[in-house]
């Protein structure tokens, strides 16, 4: 779960009880300005649309950055204006993730290979 006031990230047990938390506001890479949406995938890292700093960062399950795409070269088809959603789908070790662009009314397409 994401909060955008605080710039953290949560993950949750069944029952809702926090199990742990990261992020630390800011607009350096591997934090979070206004976090929106998020998924995970099946090997437990966590995809995250940041809003504020318009970009998606991805980290593992600790909270360590992994990568960030901020819109420019190949991983996207434009510069990012207000992620501010996300869907993750699956095919074996490629994941695909779709970014609802607001700023640019625009879905974008990502494909992450780990």
């Amino acid at each position: 779960m994401t909060d955008s006031a605080k710039s953290k990230i949560f993950q949750l047990s069944s029952t809702g009880e926090v199990k742990s938390q990261f992020g630390e506001r800011g607009e350096n890479p591997g934090q979070v300005k206004s976090p929106q949406g998020i998924a995970v995938d099946s090997g437990g890292r966590v995809y995250v649309s940041d809003t504020a700093n318009e970009c998606m960062d991805a980290f593992d399950s600790r909270g360590s950055l992994l990568g960030v795409w901020n819109g420019q070269g190949a991983q996207a088809p434009h510069v990012f204006k207000a992620p501010s959603g996300l869907a993750l789908v699956e095919s074996g070790s490629d994941v695909r993730l779709y970014v609802p662009d607001t700023g640019n009314s625009a879905i974008d397409f990502l494909e992450v290979k780990w």
